[in-house]
């Protein structure tokens, strides 16, 4: 067979294999909402994709299945209807298989929190069956999730923390990375639903495009200079989307909680005052949240150490740092994640105006650029 045959060959073979995408998740996280947009992004491109939720399954076994009150069963006979979900499920995506290539989303949290009892969703040998090929952890602010399940007919009437759903969402995290992801030698994204779709889109249908962590001064900017960098860095993730996926760490608000609780002393609230905020989310705008001093400050240890521990997993999970920052402002963030980039092997670039800064801010840095063009030329973007 000619070399070009051949390649033909291993071309048609590979768009022949179904594509099993395990997407995980705390509840509360609004995933559906996202995954559907994937579908119907999908659907645009001319993509065969289905969605597939474990619930859905439960309940075409059982069809007075109620999600309110699911997690209330028996744990005995609530694993043996799970385990037949999953056949199920299984089944269906092999009679899949001469249809055509499908992407297969398959949904579920890894870890339930209900009345005070932590409930596993998936086992080892239900993961064994799926045999999915890549795992995907979507998360949110606590702040939405905690407005979502109290609106949720199922989790209404359960009073969580943010604290609670900070502790919640580290466990699904590490179970989709070191108990499943890790033991299974399989990529593991962690993504926020606040990002566009199309970066959970293609992480699962174009995974050859190279990722990118966009790192940027966040603190020290006045409101006018933020704006412009926000625009700026809008416009950046747009123009290198068609060749890159980006990775963006600001998907994630929690850091407000710092500006929220110092302002809150500085006006001498007390634990059981109630401080407003509002945060803009790209999906959704300006949202406003209402919480007391005292539950801020308890999860404040959880959230601190999450932002780090989840922007250092971004940059492993990425392919090349980019510390972008059009103003030149010192950001002791960016440059621990270029640093942490640099010793992981990344590419490691930064885009800054000229002047005079500390060494410490591009010591890590493989390639220092004062101009964006000359930036994008380097990502092979057309200028």
């Amino acid at each position: 067979m000619s070399e070009s045959k051949l390649f033909i060959f291993k071309i048609q073979l590979e768009t022949m294999v179904e594509k099993i995408v395990l997407i995980t998740g705390p509840s509360g996280c609004g995933i559906m909402d996202k995954l559907i947009e994937v579908a119907d992004l999908a659907e645009m491109e001319g993509i065969k994709l289905k969605v597939i939720r474990v619930f859905d399954y439960m309940k075409k076994i059982d069809p007075q299945l109620r999600e309110e009150t699911v997690l209330s069963r028996e744990r005995k006979w609530l694993l043996e209807i799970r385990r037949k979900a999953i056949n199920l499920i299984s089944k269906d995506i092999s009679s899949s298989k001469k249809q055509g290539p499908k992407y297969f989303l398959i949904k579920t949290a890894l870890k339930y929190w209900w009345h005070g009892e932590v409930i596993s969703g998936l086992t080892h040998g239900e993961f064994g069956q799926l045999k999915p090929s890549m795992i995907i952890t979507l998360i949110d602010d606590i702040f939405r999730v905690k407005r979502r399940l109290a609106e949720d007919p199922q989790w209404r009437d359960q009073p969580f923390s943010l604290r609670d759903l900070a502790w919640l969402r580290a466990e699904e995290i590490s179970t989709a990375r070191h108990l499943f992801a890790e033991a299974y030698h399989l990529k593991h994204y962690l993504v926020a639903v606040d990002h566009p779709t199309r970066v959970l889109y293609d992480l699962i249908v174009h995974p050859e495009k190279p990722v990118i962590y966009l790192s940027y001064p966040v603190t020290g900017l006045t409101k006018d200079e933020k704006e412009e960098q926000r625009k700026m860095l809008s416009e950046f993730e747009k123009r290198v989307s068609s060749k890159y996926i980006v990775l963006d760490p600001l998907t994630i608000h929690e850091g407000i909680i710092l500006s929220v609780l110092r302002e809150a002393g500085k006006k001498g609230k007390g634990p059981n005052d109630l401080v407003k905020f509002s945060v803009r989310y790209r999906s959704t705008g300006l949202e406003q949240f209402e919480y007391r001093v005292r539950e801020l400050k308890d999860c404040l240890d959880l959230v601190i150490r999450q932002i780090v521990d989840r922007d250092q997993y971004m940059v492993e999970t990425s392919d090349i740092v980019i510390f972008y920052n059009p103003k030149g402002k010192p950001s002791e963030g960016a440059t621990v994640e270029l640093f942490w980039g640099s010793k992981m092997g990344k590419r490691t670039y930064v885009f800054r105006p000229p002047g005079l800064y500390s060494p410490f801010s591009t010591a890590s840095a493989e390639k220092i650029f004062e101009k964006e063009e000359d930036l994008l030329r380097e990502l092979s973007i057309v200028v």
